[in-house]
């Protein structure tokens, strides 16, 4: 005899391998199933285009935003590395992309040929903002970290012409020819300003203090 409490838990199971939610007009918006072993959840748009895809896999869960051309625009993936947000433009192309993993956050920043243009990251003791080009050449470094803040701006083909930077014994400015060697240095310290030249060849020709 089976028990009245077993047989109600029993009615109110439903196995299958595959559901679906069907409209007012028998269209359907919404499928619960399993695909490869992983089960899914995907929300259709009225004419049957996948909108918005939730899986879970051995290896974590992903959720997948799409428009009304079919087009990814947003994606959510969680794994044992850590968590990963990437945006996309009409075109499917990703814009902007930031992952969080045990050793820090990263938010980068794509233009429409899909290059990086601008890239900040953050770790324990330190956070870095990268800004480049058109052409992939970093022109703009600004970096903190235990020790202070520094800027570094770079010309077209990737030297340092400026530095400035700020620690505990003051604040620096650096300026470098073309060649990469310093022209020029100004800071301000403890013991009050200095002023120091170069030539071409990197000797020192003249200094203030």
């Amino acid at each position: 005899m089976i028990a009245e409490g077993a047989g109600a838990a029993a009615a109110r199971t439903v196995r299958a391998g595959r559901f679906e939610l069907v409209d007012t007009e028998g269209r359907v918006r919404g499928v619960l199933g399993m695909a490869a072993d992983a089960p899914f959840i995907a929300l259709l748009g009225p004419v049957g285009e996948a909108r918005a895809v939730l899986r879970v896999t051995a290896d974590g869960v992903a959720l997948d935003l799409l428009d009304t051309a079919g087009k990814l625009r947003a994606a959510v993936t969680i794994d044992v590395a850590g968590s990963d947000l990437a945006l996309a433009d009409a075109a499917g192309k990703v814009r902007a992309h930031l992952a969080a993993t045990a050793d820090g956050a990263a938010l980068k920043i794509l233009d429409a040929a899909g290059k990086v243009r601008a890239e900040l990251a953050v770790a324990a003791d330190k956070a870095g903002l990268n800004i480049v080009n058109a052409a992939g050449k970093i022109r703009a470094v600004l970096a903190v970290d235990v020790d202070g803040p520094r800027l570094t701006l770079l010309d077209a083909v990737g030297k340092p012409r400026v530095l400035v930077d700020v620690d505990a014994d003051g604040a620096t400015l650096h300026i470098f020819n073309a060649a990469g060697r310093p022209g020029a240095v100004v800071g301000v310290g403890a013991d009050g300003p200095s002023l120091t030249f170069w030539d071409a060849a990197g000797v020192p020709v003249a200094s203030v203090s």
